[in-house]
């Protein structure tokens, strides 16, 4: 529908073909239209009231009164210039027909413009302000992840304790450089001397006098 604005753009000049029938149906509509209704009459078509009612007796409104007492009462706005006696509907292609009619083509190309659409402005996503330091720091890797125990794979533990329980005990009582000790070694037995020798390499590991009585023991073994 057009606006005050474009309304404003009609000239102020007679448009009735049957001045009697616009007299009486201009005059029956507005004077049965609500206060609100006139008021959106009076505004859409920028004419004060006064002049709305001179048509009364002139019957010869103007464009602009004609299009907005059509619009506001749905009415076509032949039935108001008396070229149609038929009370039917108003619409957009009856107020382009007679606009078009009266020489306003302009106005009905302006009216034919699609609305333009707003554009949407442009986002732009900003990549996070990430802290110098964090961004540049190296990865420090978790020494617990990274350091590896190397597992020591030993004797089993009965073992040793077996060992350490019957033959080391000899030798921490009795490893002396006397006559007891010779006669000791002297009296092993193969397999008792092949215990106590095992039992020796085990203490040397951890043992630096471990090693030291070793040697001596083989020594006194080989003489």
């Amino acid at each position: 529908m057009l606006t005050a604005e474009q309304m404003k753009s009609l000239l102020q000049k007679g448009v009735s073909k049957d001045k009697e029938k616009t007299k009486v149906r201009i005059k029956e509509d507005f004077t049965a239209t609500s206060a609100a209704e006139k008021r959106e009459i009076v505004e859409l078509s920028a004419q004060g009231q006064n002049t709305i009612y001179r048509v009364y007796d002139t019957g010869s409104p103007n464009a602009r009164i004609v299009l907005a007492l059509a619009h506001v009462k749905n009415v076509t706005p032949y039935y108001y210039t008396g070229e149609t006696d038929e009370k039917s509907e108003c619409s957009e292609a009856l107020i382009k027909q007679f606009l078009s009619e009266h020489g306003y083509t302009d106005l009905v190309a302006e009216l034919e413009k699609p609305p333009a659409v707003k554009q949407k402005r442009a986002y732009n996503r900003k990549k996070p302000k990430i802290d110098a330091e964090i961004e540049n720091a190296s990865v420090v890797p978790d020494e617990a992840e990274d350091t590896k125990v190397d597992e020591v794979n030993t004797e089993s533990e009965d073992d040793i304790d077996a060992l350490i329980a019957h033959d080391i005990k000899i030798i921490e009582e009795h490893f002396a450089d006397d006559q007891e000790m010779i006669s000791a070694i002297e009296n092993l037995c193969e397999d008792e001397a092949i215990i106590l020798l095992k039992a020796l390499f085990i203490r040397a590991k951890a043992s630096g006098n471990a090693a030291v009585d070793l040697v001596d023991v083989k020594r006194r073994l080989l003489s």
